[in-house]
């Protein structure tokens, strides 16, 4: 199938073929992923992925295509997203306001793995883990540029090269918003910390 024919898809869908309807959804995967990312949230995807996000909007499409009544691509991708918006306030109902695995406890993968066979002192895996929470805490108060370049280069340890090919722009570029950004954010723990 190509191109966009909800008449054709309803059809085959009526038939019991399923296939084209997932074949759209499946073209728009990658855009209901990255929006669902936004929505999430770096503190939000620690407990649950975009991806999961992405699959439980299949299932809703396929649950609840026949009350779907637009006709174009556009009006099936507004549709689209307004499922995912659902879903990931349901998630953040689930996982934030009901304190289901209570974000605000729990220390990241990266940083539990750091003091795995260590001997620390209870004293100083608390100050460690109060000084994540202070970071945590100040990327929320960066814009979305400056968290996410951090993020890229400190968390997902992308090289400055990755960074620029990924923004589409000069590594030196790269270095200098990268710099910025850590400026920033140091700024806005300064600030905190008087």
């Amino acid at each position: 199938m190509i191109g966009f024919d909800i008449a054709a898809v309803k059809s085959e869908r009526a038939l019991g073929n399923h296939q084209p309807l997932l074949s759209l959804v499946g073209r728009r995967e990658r855009r209901i992923h990255d929006y669902a990312s936004r929505l999430l949230g770096s503190r939000l995807l620690a407990k649950i992925g975009a991806s999961d996000i992405v699959q439980e909007v299949r299932i809703d499409i396929v649950l609840k295509f026949d009350s779907f009544r637009g006709t174009s691509s556009s009006e099936f991708d507004a549709w689209l997203m307004k499922i995912a918006r659902r879903r990931v306030l349901r998630a953040r109902r689930t996982f934030v306001s009901a304190e289901k695995r209570c974000v605000g406890l729990e220390v990241p993968v990266s940083w539990a793995s750091s003091t795995v066979g260590r001997d620390r002192s209870p004293s100083s895996i608390l100050l460690a883990w109060e000084l994540n929470a202070r970071v945590e805490d100040a990327l929320q108060e960066l814009k979305a540029s400056d968290r996410t370049i951090i993020h890229w280069h400190n968390r997902d340890k992308l090289s400055l090269a990755e960074i620029a090919d990924r923004l589409g722009i000069s590594i030196e570029a790269t270095k200098k918003r990268w710099g910025r950004a850590v400026n920033r954010l140091r700024a806005v723990l300064e600030s905190g910390a008087s």
